[in-house]
């Protein structure tokens, strides 16, 4: 079965559409990588999966699939990750230019910069992509209440940093 780039293409792919999600994935579709990597995260998967789907979630950011950057900073506030490559700092800090759109790449901009993710760690650095971020997920927030809790947390992070400098 083919997979399908439909309404639900941030939902994980079914198995019968897993093996053509990977080869499109490979083949440099990002809203594919980012279904066979929620594929393989779904359950309770084993830290190798994990690890593997951590690697998927980061191939569909760089391929510009926004929903997979979200996914990366998300899992890295949440579980011990390791790293982003620096592929994924440069892409994350590229899409979160002054005038961004989308909270997400500018919260995964923010996490690069205060753990060092491929650049040097610089706070101040992290505290103005968490800015960003919390400025338009805050502005979100008045039409669409799933961004209101995503804008509590990066906003916090962002006053977190800010404490931690004085």
């Amino acid at each position: 079965m083919a997979c399908a780039e439909s309404a639900r293409w941030n939902t994980p792919a079914p198995a019968p559409e897993l093996a053509d999600c990977r080869t499109k994935c490979k083949a440099g579709r990002g809203w594919a990588c980012l279904k066979s990597a929620l594929s393989q995260v779904e359950g309770s998967p084993s830290p190798k999966q994990r690890t593997e789907a951590m690697k998927t979630f980061e191939r569909a950011c760089e391929l510009g699939a926004d929903a997979g950057c979200r996914q990366l900073a998300e899992r890295h506030d949440t579980e011990d990750l390791g790293t982003a490559s620096p592929a994924t700092a440069q892409w994350a800090s590229v899409r979160c230019p002054e005038n961004a759109i989308h909270e997400h790449p500018c919260r995964l901009a923010g996490v690069v910069h205060e753990r060092g993710w491929g650049t040097v760690a610089n706070a101040a650095e992290a505290k103005r992509y968490y800015d960003r971020s919390c400025d338009i997920a805050t502005r979100r927030c008045k039409s669409d209440q799933r961004s209101c809790a995503f804008a509590n947390r990066v906003c916090a992070q962002a006053a977190q940093l800010a404490a931690a400098a004085h």
